[in-house]
């Protein structure tokens, strides 16, 4: 069976027995979810970044139009991604360096003595690591487009603290960026960075 976000083809509505009477489904509800939605921009938007990405990303069609991701958006999830990278390799160097008694306590509930078991990484650290860094490539991309369509297209809600955290990223992000290519002077600011006043028009992703 293949999981929903690995289908680029299925349509939900059409075909509403198959879809939401496997036990997986039922639980995640998906098939509510995304039901009248494009599974095919859905699964488009939580695929990983490839390395020589460096321009738009065709997600699909919608209402006829084609769906893009930006080439801007594209860049910065490859930066976020190779960050989490740098992240977990640190943290498990760190584990590699602990000591095994240090390792126990870490995996021990009581203060009295520790359990002969050392904090270790799963075996399915690579699968868990990889679901997430395609859930943080379907919240970013989808950030990109106007509110209305974060409902219509994917229905997604993002609260407002939600959104501020993302964009902080994005800005610590876009400074990376600076640094690495030296040609974008600091006064295009936030225009370069890809924020915008919520009253302003949004840039079309669409077309």
């Amino acid at each position: 069976m293949k999981r929903p976000f690995e289908s680029t083809q299925t349509d939900y509505a059409a075909a509403p027995g198959r879809s939401e009477t496997t036990p997986w489904l039922q639980h995640t509800r998906w098939a509510e979810l995304f039901r009248n939605r494009s599974i095919e921009i859905i699964a488009a938007t939580a695929k990983l970044p490839a390395s020589q990405w460096s321009r738009k990303y065709l997600l699909g069609q919608w209402q006829g139009l084609d769906f893009w991701s930006s080439a801007e958006t594209e860049a910065r999830l490859q930066v976020i991604l190779r960050g989490l990278d740098l992240m977990f390799n640190r943290t498990r160097a760190t584990l590699d360096r602990t000591p095994y008694i240090s390792r126990c306590w870490l995996n021990t509930y009581t203060k009295d003595a520790f359990w002969p078991h050392g904090f270790r990484v799963i075996p399915s650290f690579k699968k868990y690591l990889a679901i997430w860094k395609r859930f943080i490539c379907f919240v970013f991309r989808v950030l990109q487009y106007p509110p209305r369509q974060h409902q219509e297209v994917y229905n997604l809600r993002l609260e407002s603290n939600e959104v501020k955290m993302i964009q902080h990223i994005l800005y610590l992000v876009g400074q990376l960026q600076l640094g690495e290519d030296g040609n974008v002077s600091d006064s295009q600011g936030d225009q370069h960075l890809g924020f915008q006043d919520p009253n302003q028009s949004y840039p079309s992703c669409i077309g």
